[in-house]
């Protein structure tokens, strides 16, 4: 599958590809959000690793596919906690790649 540099036009795209850090090509994400400027830390759910060191600059948010394969069945919701912060994963703009298929 083919994969592409993610650019600030991400945000127009009717249906933008899967998003992908490129140290973990293996984990899927959705697109939720263009943000202009890396998040307080207190507001990020999952942040990636040296978060803190990281310069700021354009971040995406982001939404981690499920790794369920069956979507024919539905999930019983679990006793999960919901979380009250703003983001559930972050990542830097440099730091993704879109899949060529949305």
């Amino acid at each position: 599958m083919g994969r592409q540099p993610v650019t600030d036009d991400i945000q127009f795209k009717h249906e933008p590809g899967l998003i992908r850090d490129k140290s973990e090509r293996q984990v899927a994400h959705v697109f939720r959000e263009l943000l202009s400027n890396k998040p307080s830390l207190y507001k990020v759910q999952n942040p990636y690793e040296h978060f803190e060191e990281t310069p700021d600059g354009p971040h995406l948010s982001l939404k981690r596919l499920p790794r369920r394969f069956d979507f024919l069945h539905k999930v019983v919701p679990g006793n999960g906690t919901l979380s009250n912060k703003t983001y559930s994963t972050v990542l830097p703009v440099e730091r993704c790649t879109e899949d060529s298929i949305p």
